[in-house]
């Protein structure tokens, strides 16, 4: 049985091969060589021998390209020339294809006089046609590739020659050559930079964080990522962490010739200090010349800037009338809040008037004295207090 099956197999090679690779129509898509192609039908017993790869003939199998030595530019037209040369050889087949480095289609392929396209396994192969398989002694085939936009690095062009006798009866005289070339990217690829971070690495909860993406080699889209948030394709997004603790910033950019490597910057997210005024209240009275002491309830750690009068203790004493607060920061974080204000206002010193139960009053007699204005006590001129 297994050689029933192998008879079969090497005459339905020799008919495609003999057929549609060297006399009329196409080769068969997948017989590049190429990783995942179906090999060279050479090597799958089709020819009498496995394919050539190198000696004076393989020498003279050559593909050419126009690409510059510095590498090609993502979308990009290029030209793309198979030729081959051998002594008496008068019928011809060929096939290439372009893979990038995962061995997928890099680019597009546009046959070009003489040839024709096929495809197998999500991949384009460019071939000669009936009018493309003869020439004595020599033939080339030159097609068009059309790099990949954005570039995927290094393509690589994989060849395969048929150097045929042209004999129906036997393959024996016809000659499977490969070959494969090595195509660059012009390394002008974009930058990826983060700017707009605190130096101190400090993001503090509720805060708007500014972010500027930049890049050399004009970078054109800006990919963002952060932790907890949606990402954001903005060049210079705004974000607000919600949450306190450690935060991963990315950021890719993509111009014509690709992607960036990624940038990563991570902040730490903390709270912001709490604090109030002492005494508490919107409004605060005190008596004319009298001064009145102001206090925050934060730690003494912290640093204090009071307004008005840019003082910088935790608490100070107020004489004057006027709206106070105090910006009470962390020195570490350089996180701060501003307390609520608290409104000092005078009232008018109060004057009393005492009226006596008698005008004069013999020794040891008592007298008794009224004041229009309650006091909690009353210091008279010898100094008694009541």
């Amino acid at each position: 049985m297994k050689k029933i099956l192998y008879t079969l197999l090497l005459f339905t090679c020799i008919s495609i091969s003999y057929h549609a690779f060297t006399n009329s129509g196409a080769g068969p898509a997948g017989y590049t060589g190429a990783p995942g192609d179906f090999g060279t039908c050479g090597n799958s017993g089709c020819h009498s021998s496995a394919p050539i790869t190198s000696g004076t003939n393989w020498n003279n199998f050559t593909i050419t390209t126009n690409v510059p030595a510095s590498g090609y530019t993502p979308g990009v037209a290029y030209t793309v020339t198979v030729s081959h040369a051998v002594a008496g050889i008068n019928k011809w087949g060929f096939e290439a294809v372009a893979l990038n480095s995962s061995n997928a289609q890099a680019g597009s392929i546009t046959a070009g006089t003489g040839q024709t396209t096929g495809t197998m396994g999500g991949k384009t192969y460019v071939t000669h046609n009936s009018s493309g398989n003869t020439g004595t002694g020599s033939r080339s085939w030159t097609f068009t590739w059309t790099a990949p936009n954005p570039g995927v690095g290094d393509v690589t062009i994989y060849g395969v020659v048929n150097a045929a006798d042209g004999n129906s009866s036997a393959n024996s005289g016809d000659q499977i050559y490969t070959k494969s070339i090595v195509i660059g990217q012009f390394t002008n690829f974009p930058t990826a930079v983060i700017d707009g971070l605190p130096a101190n690495g400090y993001v503090c909860l509720g805060d708007t964080l500014n972010l500027l993406g930049s890049g050399i080699n004009n970078p054109t889209d800006f990919a963002w990522t952060f932790t907890g948030l949606s990402a954001s394709s903005d060049q210079n997004p705004s974000v607000v962490f919600t949450s306190i603790g450690a935060k991963t910033i990315t950021l890719i950019t993509t111009n014509t010739f690709g992607s960036s490597a990624t940038n990563t910057k991570t902040v730490n997210v903390v709270n912001k200090p709490t604090a109030s005024l002492v005494p508490s209240g919107a409004t605060l009275q005190k008596c004319g010349n009298d001064s009145v002491t102001l206090s925050t309830t934060a730690s003494s750690a912290f640093s204090f800037l009071w307004s008005p009068g840019n003082q910088t203790t935790s608490s100070i004493k107020v004489r004057d009338t006027g709206s106070y607060s105090a910006r009470v920061s962390n020195p570490l974080t350089g996180c701060f809040v501003q307390t609520a204000p608290i409104k000092v206002i005078q009232s008018p010193t109060p004057l009393p008037v005492l009226t006596t139960s008698a005008d004069t009053i013999c020794y040891k007699d008592s007298l008794t004295l009224t004041s229009s204005t309650p006091f909690n006590n009353y210091r008279f001129v010898e100094g008694k207090t009541l």
